[in-house]
């Protein structure tokens, strides 16, 4: 009977080996899935149990890839954000310098015959572009803002739906481990939601003596304990620049200042990147219009009236051109001689003035200089791209190396196991055999 027992015990762990190992194979091209491990005992009578179903897997590379998901999340988001808005800035048909010398140059043209209404309309025709160019930026960038406005509060939303996924996850494990049942599906979801979690957030895991997992940012706030999740909200400012993140506690809320991830990453952009370049680009429109008006204003047109102002700079920061008459913009200094050019070479000066608001630079170098910065800018950020994909790589590998299905190592199980049932098989034959053989006596 023994024989028998031992035979039947055998055949039960093969087949429970084999359906552990078919699942593995079905499995392996599954993200996230950690393989899972057939763990044998002797029994007391000589024969063999499964003492368990393991989950594999190694805590320190799991925290290894959630850290690097959190760079790589912050890195890309950075670096696409960069490379657009220098796509936008140093685009040719885009761009205000090739504007800008177009306009200064039709005002050095106009010099040969100051009193020709041709060049005059061609100075117009520069001054239109000029503001046209400047607008557009500013509509592009304003609508980049909003966009980078947008993703955050996408993003931010989608932090506290897998925050409270994974504290649901929390609960379910608890309770199946409490009944003793298999946690290994609800385990490998809970760390694809923690991983998810990562790429939108610095976030700081602890596993639990229960297997529960609680959640912390960088800074030490909580973001879930056991079966309960916190919420982030988007606390909005008095400007589209100015919005933040809180953490929301019972009726309290918490300004967090680095949070990290893709949300961070958004943020980082629009007040180190975005808002300088902005700002840089308000000043050079601000000082043209001023000094533009400040040069013509001295003047006079070809009737003899007192210069008008060319621009106008407004408060919501639009460039307009107020003159749509050649013969008002005022190039002489003396009314009684229309053809005097000496106001319109102050103009062309202008090309060269450096102007102590944009840094002692000139109008074009200026932008150009904001132009610049703004690439450095997307340089460093892909070269962090770059660093941040290799090191999410390396830690992706070193899990899988523990966790991830080997289909060698499994076609190997399969033999193993499927040798294992046909012995055990032939063991209980055997204990058939002898009985009869004793039963025949």
């Amino acid at each position: 009977m023994s024989m028998i027992h031992n035979g039947i015990a055998g055949m039960n762990v093969a087949s429970t080996a084999l359906v552990v190992t078919s699942t593995n194979i079905a499995n392996a091209s599954v993200a996230g899935y950690s393989r899972q491990q057939t763990m044998f005992s002797t029994s007391g009578t000589g024969g063999v149990y499964v003492s368990d179903i393991q989950r594999v897997t190694d805590q320190f590379y799991v925290s290894q890839v959630q850290s690097a998901s959190t760079s790589l999340g912050y890195a890309t988001t950075l670096a696409s954000q960069n490379n657009l808005l220098e796509v936008t800035l140093s685009n040719e048909s885009m761009s205000l310098s090739p504007a800008l010398n177009d306009f200064f140059n039709s005002l050095d043209s106009a010099q040969a015959d100051p009193m020709d209404i041709a060049y005059r309309q061609e100075v117009l025709f520069g001054a239109e572009n000029v503001a046209s160019r400047f607008n557009g930026l500013v509509t592009d960038m304003n609508k980049q803002l909003d966009e980078v406005n947008k993703q955050v509060d996408v993003m931010v939303g989608e932090a506290n739906t897998l925050m409270n996924r994974v504290a649901e996850l929390n609960k379910e494990i608890q309770m199946a481990e409490a009944a003793g049942g298999a946690s290994s599906a609800l385990l490998d979801e809970r760390d694809r939601s923690v991983q998810q979690l990562s790429e939108l957030l610095g976030v700081q895991s602890m596993i639990q003596s229960d297997n529960t997992v609680n959640l912390f940012l960088p800074s030490g706030e909580p973001l879930v304990t056991g079966g309960t999740a916190t919420e982030l909200v988007v606390e909005k400012g008095n400007s589209p620049w100015d919005s933040s993140i809180a953490l929301k506690t019972g009726g309290h809320t918490k300004t967090i200042n680095d949070v990290g991830g893709a949300v961070q990453g958004q943020l980082d952009f629009r007040d180190d990147v975005l808002a300088p370049a902005f700002d840089e680009l308000m000043l050079i429109g601000e000082v043209l219009a001023d000094e533009f008006n400040a040069v013509l204003t001295q003047g006079y047109d070809l009737n003899g009236e007192p210069g008008e102002p060319l621009f106008e700079f407004t408060a919501n920061g639009e460039l307009k051109v107020l003159i749509d008459d050649p013969s008002k913009l005022a190039f002489s200094s003396d009314p009684e001689e229309p053809g005097n050019n000496d106001v319109l070479m102050q103009l062309s000066d202008l090309r060269h003035e450096k102007w102590e608001e944009l840094g002692d630079l000139s109008f074009n170098d200026a932008y150009n200089g904001m132009v610049i910065e703004v690439a450095g800018k997307a340089s460093d950020a892909m070269n962090r791209y770059d660093a941040a994909s290799l090191i999410y790589n390396e830690a992706n590998n070193n899990l899988a190396s523990v966790a991830g299905v080997n289909m060698d190592e499994e076609a190997a199980n399969l033999i193993v196991f499927q040798q294992a049932y046909a012995a055990n098989a032939k063991v209980i034959a055997s204990a058939n055999d002898m009985m009869n053989m004793l039963l025949a006596i």
